[in-house]
């Protein structure tokens, strides 16, 4: 118990004092800024300046609100994965394994690691198998829409809701549907439908959800999906996948 207690506050006290230490960092980013706007007197040069420091600025605020928000989401993942593990002889989830797993397929895509283990131990804590393949599944499935971070949002957010009923909802599929038609499409073909079939089929009730999910799993794990989930169509994109790998460092 000592050597536990000890281990603890060891990790509050590292965290505590890395967060001072990025605090300390932005406190002197502003005090650049500072120095930037009276050292540079003129106009056009002081312009170029401090639209260069506010990139800057605005990046390391950005960073250090997300490595904020993903150690408290870690937390609570880590957290459920512990509880799923301790209430049945069944489940042995390794959660450094899990964790260092999303963190990779997150650098090399524009989604969140830690949102994707949020969506993950949802899942599993409902009895999905293979939740891990399911969340790597819709992010595939998600690449093929317009806005994939959105489209991902919204396919993780009706996946929970889906998973605990034993056909799939028309008003849950009619949101996937809006938001990743092609990647829907290539769900129909798996299932050996059209898109049109499926649609009629959800609506009859006559889906099972497990099937549909099965079905995710192959198509949004494919190797065409997976491409698209792991390249980078816009340079924002990039930055995205460039900010996931640096807080995942840090």
């Amino acid at each position: 118990m000592a050597v536990e207690s000890f281990s603890v506050k060891a990790v509050l006290s590292a965290e505590d004092h890395m967060t001072k230490s990025i605090r300390g960092a932005l406190g002197q980013l502003d005090g650049l800024g500072s120095k930037i706007r009276s050292g540079i007197g003129f106009g056009f040069l002081m312009s170029i300046g401090q639209t260069a420091f506010n990139t800057i600025a605005g990046a390391a605020r950005g960073l250090f609100s997300d490595m904020n928000a993903s150690q408290k989401t870690w937390k609570t993942f880590e957290g459920n994965i512990q509880m799923l593990n301790d209430s049945s002889e069944d489940i042995n989830y390794n959660i450094d394994a899990l964790k260092g797993n999303f963190q990779k397929f997150a650098q090399e895509t524009i989604y969140s690691s830690s949102d994707m283990a949020s969506t993950f131990s949802q899942l599993a804590a409902v009895g999905i198998d293979s939740a891990d393949e399911l969340v790597t599944g819709f992010a595939g499935i998600a690449a093929s829409a317009e806005e994939p971070k959105q489209a991902m949002k919204t396919l993780s957010q009706q996946a929970t809701q889906m998973a605990a009923k034993p056909t799939v909802a028309w008003q849950d599929f009619k949101l996937m549907l809006e938001q990743a038609p092609a990647g829907m499409a290539a769900v129909a073909k798996d299932m050996g439908m059209n898109l049109q079939e499926l649609v009629a089929a959800v609506q009859d009730g006559t889906v099972k959800t497990d099937e549909f999910f099965e079905a995710i799993k192959r198509v949004g794990n494919s190797e065409d999906f997976k491409d698209m989930a792991t390249h980078y169509q816009t340079l924002d994109q990039a930055m995205d996948g460039l900010q996931e790998t640096i807080a995942n460092t840090l």
